[in-house]
C-alpha cells in the first residue's frame, strides 16, 4: 500500500481560524494565518 499525503490549503485568514479552532492539535500549526502563508512559500 503506497501512502496518502494530503495538504490542506487555507484561501483566507477566517477559514484558516475557523481550522484551527476544531484540531486537536493547532500548536503544532503556525500561529497565524500570515505565518502559514510565509511557511507554504505564498
Amino acid at each position: 500500500m503506497k501512502d496518502v499525503i494530503g495538504i490542506a490549503w487555507y484561501k483566507d485568514e477566517a477559514i484558516y481560524r475557523r481550522a484551527l479552532a476544531i484540531f486537536i492539535d493547532p500548536k503544532n500549526m503556525p500561529a497565524t494565518y500570515e505565518d502559514w502563508q510565509a511557511l507554504v512559500g505564498r
